[in-house]
């Protein structure tokens, strides 16, 4: 939530036992079911950092590869017996960050999408504590130890809970620490947020949303991907380059931020040879074309144009196809200026236009170490990767 700080801490320290052996680990759309989970959380440009809470002696098998392939994932804990214990766990890793607001999220439910977790995120912030439901279609009746039918329960008052679950920090750290001290466990944590008397607010929840509990879980969970493997399209990573020469009378302009240089880019825009590369890459990874076919240099309407206000444009673009920028990796090539002064300027800028935490985007700068045009201080050249995220459904 914009200037709300946020967090996520992923569970993935059950044992799994009605599935057979380790579910988290488990192949779906050709990754595992942990990686999709993750995704849930540490792919959304909401969410700032990730604790992930594995089981003791699964750190390898469950969080080493998540940990690679999710950069957000920051810390990895261990969680214990109960899940409220291994909640705990991840709550206590955030200690020194206390954020605004915390969602967890359980590791075995791949399926969630960016939508939900933004509804929830909102919730909370406005009540301190919001989980999604589903309504109950069918009947719904209490059963004894015996087999024999006890009660039918009104169903219209009856919620199937999900997660992701989101909370106001001091909200969900009070409701842990009566639950610690009073040796209290529960199944989820709205259930500890209730027991301290705080009040929860529920949104509508996702059909797809499923938790992993059995083995045939899977193969619904392929057809929600997109049948066996169509689900691996949830990510992609494009790649940009660009160069602009260097010229008298022009300002040079680097993630939108003018440094202070006699020389600057020749361009039809601001020739802001960075935020032309990012552009590039975004559009690539979404299949889109490139930076020309959109914002063509013939077109006097781009003629000085700010390349912000292009960048800007592109993210709505990708927004419309169903694509998000979850991460910016760049590098700029050139002998002089330092870049090193405007670095944080230019990734707070790039990470606002881009609706990401500045800890998804890395600005660096090399030199050409005197070879080639660059070398000459004739141009500057800069190269980016970045990496899109689409909601599974």
């Amino acid at each position: 939530m914009d200037g709300l700080r946020t967090w996520g801490i992923v569970v993935a320290a059950g044992k799994g036992t009605r599935f057979g052996n380790n579910k988290l680990a488990a192949p779906l759309g050709g990754r595992t079911v942990l990686y999709w989970s993750t995704g849930v959380v540490a792919g959304s440009p909401a969410v700032e950092g990730v604790v992930l809470v594995v089981a003791p002696g699964r750190e390898n098998e469950d969080a080493a590869p998540v940990v690679r392939l999710w950069p957000r994932v920051a810390r990895v804990v261990l969680g214990g017996e109960q899940r409220t214990d291994s909640v705990w766990a991840g709550l206590q890793a955030l200690r020194d960050v206390e954020p605004d607001l915390v969602v967890i999220h359980d590791g075995a439910r791949p399926l969630a999408s960016d939508a939900l977790l933004q509804r929830v995120l909102a919730g909370a912030a406005a009540t301190g504590a919001c989980v999604p439901a589903l309504t109950v279609r069918d009947t719904v009746k209490s059963v004894d130890g015996g087999g024999q039918v006890h009660a039918t329960l009104p169903r219209e008052s009856l919620r199937l809970i999900q997660t992701p679950q989101a909370f106001r920090w001091q909200v969900l750290w009070q409701a842990y620490e009566h639950a610690r001290q009073h040796g209290l466990s529960y199944p989820d944590d709205a259930s500890v947020v209730e027991a301290f008397g705080m009040p929860v607010a529920v949104v509508e929840g996702e059909e797809q949303n499923i938790k992993i509990t059995f083995p045939g879980d899977l193969a619904l969970a392929e057809f929600y991907l997109g049948n066996a493997g169509a689900g691996t399209d949830l990510q992609r990573v494009g790649a940009g380059w660009d160069i602009h020469r260097m010229v008298a009378g022009r300002p040079l302009v680097l993630g939108g931020v003018t440094l202070s240089y006699p020389l600057g880019l020749w361009g039809h825009s601001d020739a802001d040879v960075l935020l032309h590369a990012i552009i590039d890459a975004m559009l690539g990874a979404a299949g889109l074309g490139d930076i020309g076919s959109w914002f063509p240099d013939t077109d006097p309407a781009y003629q000085s144009i700010a390349s912000t206000v292009l960048l800007s444009r592109t993210a709505d673009l990708l927004k419309a196809n169903g694509w998000q920028v979850t991460a910016v990796d760049a590098t700029v090539v050139l002998e002089a200026p330092r870049l090193r002064p405007y670095a944080q300027e230019i990734t707070k800028n790039i990470a606002q236009i881009l609706h990401l935490p500045p800890t998804a985007v890395n600005v660096k700068a090399k030199t050409a170490e005197g070879l080639g045009p660059v070398g000459r201080q004739e141009g500057i050249a800069a190269f980016a990767v970045v990496m899109l995220r689409k909601a599974p459904h």
